[in-house]
């Protein structure tokens, strides 16, 4: 059989290509083992870039079916049961009482205190118990109700007040993340809207299979990152913060229907990532109440400044969420200022 000879360039030409082949092949399989440790060590100091990687591979309770479900009016809610919440930093269990929130059964009835907030009211990476509501109730010794759902903004945490016994409630805690703004901006301008239940079953499966690992992941959205396509933008990006306030006001002013006339609340901010956004809110809110006539229990907000006490120190070190000492420190604050009344 005649052996089929290439010019020498052509010989030449694959042999480069042969080579870098293996070059980038062996730098794919270098540079993913290296992701790898990063996230796994907990010794290593974490960046942006393996809190991404993290956040690519996390399975939010709100789209994993065993924790939660579609709801016709909120678009999803907690699904009452058990579940497990896992990531690589935590493994928590999730009981969620018959109106999906993550507390017990007794604190439907009459609370007090209702918190409402997102991921960080629910307790993401903590224990139900380590949680700053449940610790607020038992420092106050009075019945608070955790009413924080993952990824909620602040009209859908006014709107679950429709479906809880307010006829006790003295307080009402709102958590403000610097991630609602825009389903509150949504809510101010173009109303109330609610995507069907398809939408949430291909976000859902999206989210699965979007954690999912596949090899060269971890070095795909290396390279990602490096060319400004990380997606994270939107969290690290400065706001107009009067146009925020605005549009928060008008969810807490227009999400629910319950009367609040006797109802005194308080408004924390806790932010997506460390930083001071926090009292630049805040003084936005400051300005927004004085400037413009709002109803009478809305102009008793109790405005509470945390920032000082939520530092990195308190936070995980891949997830942006604070852990049990964040919480304490939250519910010393929240317990002084309702005790103080």
């Amino acid at each position: 059989m005649r052996t089929l000879r290439y010019p020498p360039a052509v010989r030449r030409l694959i042999s480069i290509l042969l080579g870098s082949a293996c070059f980038a092949a062996v730098t794919v399989v270098l540079l993913e083992g290296l992701l790898a440790l990063w996230l796994a060590w907990p010794a290593l100091p974490a960046a942006p870039l393996a809190q991404r990687l993290y956040a690519d591979e996390t399975i939010y309770p709100n789209f994993d079916s065993a924790c939660a479900r579609f709801d016709p009016e909120l678009f999803y809610t907690l699904r009452p049961g058990t579940c497990r919440f896992d990531t690589r930093e935590f493994s928590t269990e999730l009981r969620i009482n018959s109106m999906g929130f993550r507390d017990e059964e007794a604190s439907l009835q009459a609370p007090r205190v209702v918190a409402v907030g997102d991921s960080t009211t629910m307790g993401w990476g903590v224990a139900e118990e380590e949680a700053y509501p449940a610790l607020l109730e038992s420092r106050l010794r009075i019945r608070v109700l955790n009413a924080g759902v993952p990824s909620y903004g602040t009209r859908r945490e006014m709107a679950v007040l429709e479906r809880v016994d307010t006829s006790a409630l003295s307080h009402l805690i709102v958590q403000f993340d610097t991630n609602d703004h825009s389903e509150n901006k949504s809510f101010f301008k173009i109303g109330q809207t609610i995507s069907s239940e398809s939408d949430y079953d291909r976000l859902a499966a999206e989210a699965v299979s979007g954690a999912r690992y596949w090899p060269g992941k971890h070095s795909w959205l290396a390279l990602k990152m490096a060319l400004g396509e990380s997606g994270s933008g939107g969290w690290l990006s400065t706001r107009k913060t009067a146009v925020e306030a605005e549009a928060f006001l008008y969810a807490l002013r227009h999400g629910s229907s319950v009367d609040l006339s006797r109802v005194h609340v308080v408004v924390f901010v806790i932010e997506a990532r460390a930083g001071r956004y926090g009292p630049a809110f805040l003084s936005a809110l400051e300005t927004a109440l004085a400037a413009d006539p709002h109803p009478g229990w809305l102009g008793r907000v109790t405005l509470v400044d945390v920032s000082d006490d939520i530092q990195p120190d308190v936070r995980f070190r891949l997830d942006p969420h604070i852990g049990p000492e964040g919480h304490r420190r939250i519910a010393e604050r929240l317990a002084a200022v309702i005790a103080a009344e």
